[in-house]
């Protein structure tokens, strides 16, 4: 097809009774990468279909999606935050994970795969050690072998490292302390290889920290995406003219997801409007922006025990109250067409 066409097919197989109860129904085009493509990452949509009741069919938008934690009043809420996804139009829900939490995990994707909603894992090591971050990483994506596609490796590796200046070339890291995250992604990143090799790994970076990403990539580090926590400017035009995204995904050739969007501080003082603006124009501009794969809004829910702005991150002051930038946000979604 050329850019921007499309064609209607249907299956070239006999019809089939579907059993009752709820199904996922998934389409692939290009199922194993046989075409080169700018991004691999879109080549699938799932959508859920009750047969013998009251249909629960929903589209999920996988560009989308919201960060979240599962601690505080919401601890407990799995199938209330699945939901909010499912009732923003998002996609992807991104959250931290581990062994010890597989109660919860199987929670989440029992409300999440009905409704073709993703989790992406934010996995880290009980300890910064190669052996602990593999065995974590490894029994984890053993567990969950082709139920989650996303795993990230850590969470900002490069705010541990003694950051120097804005963060854009490979020597603004102290060594030491680079070395130690270092070795912790390569065991994480080695981890969910052995327990599920098809499996996609992420490590992200904030602000103009991409000389992270560099020295990493140098060092022989082979994940598959990148992830940026952006809360400023439009990524495209970076202190007016910069476009950070374009740079990242030619310098590194890979798909990139922003793992984290908002207004820097959320709502904090009372600027849900201001909020609301952000969001509809950012996650606007992500949508039209071909260098960006995934934007992923952080966060989700108010967290009301934490200290200063984090407590007014959310798009939801909690599981039932929306705040105007959940609105823009679910607006934002439904005008987005990729």
């Amino acid at each position: 097809l050329a850019a921007g066409a499309s064609v209607t097919i249907g299956s070239d197989g006999g019809p089939y009774t579907v059993p009752n109860g709820t199904h996922t129904i998934t389409a692939y085009a290009d199922d194993v990468n046989r075409f080169a493509e700018s991004n691999e990452t879109n080549n699938k949509l799932s959508q859920s279909v009750t047969v013998g009741g009251i249909s629960t069919a929903t589209t999920s938008n996988p560009f989308f999606g919201f960060s979240g934690h599962f601690w505080g009043p919401y601890y407990n809420n799995a199938a209330a935050t699945i939901g909010i996804v499912q009732q923003s139009g998002g996609g992807l829900y991104r959250v931290d994970l581990r062994t010890g939490q597989y109660a919860l995990t199987d929670q989440l994707l029992a409300a999440a795969e009905p409704k073709g909603i993703k989790l992406i894992a934010i996995l880290e090591g009980p300890d910064a050690s190669y052996a602990s971050s593999y065995n974590e990483a490894k029994a984890f994506a053993t567990k969950y072998a082709g139920r989650i596609q996303y795993y990230q490796l850590s969470n900002e590796g490069d705010n541990v490292t003694g950051v120097q200046g804005d963060g854009a070339r490979t020597t603004d890291y102290d060594t030491a302390l680079y070395n130690g995250i270092k070795t912790k992604i390569q065991g994480l990143l080695d981890g969910v290889r052995a327990g599920d090799p098809n499996a996609k790994t992420i490590v992200n970076f904030t602000w103009l920290h991409y000389g992270f990403i560099q020295r990493l990539i140098n060092d022989g580090i082979k994940f598959d995406i990148v992830g940026l926590d952006w809360y400023w400017e439009d990524v495209a035009k970076v202190h007016g003219t910069f476009n950070l995204s374009s740079y990242i995904k030619t310098q590194f050739n890979k798909p990139l997801f922003v793992m984290e969007g908002n207004k820097w501080a959320g709502s904090d003082g009372g600027v849900e409007a201001a909020q609301a603006t952000y969001i509809s124009q950012t996650a606007t501009a992500m949508c039209n922006n071909p260098d960006v794969s995934a934007y992923i809004v952080y966060e989700m829910l108010d967290e009301p025990g934490a200290g200063g702005f984090e407590a007014h991150m959310g798009l939801m002051y909690n599981t039932t109250s929306p705040k105007p930038a959940f609105n823009a946000y679910k607006q934002a979604i439904t005008g987005c067409q990729r």
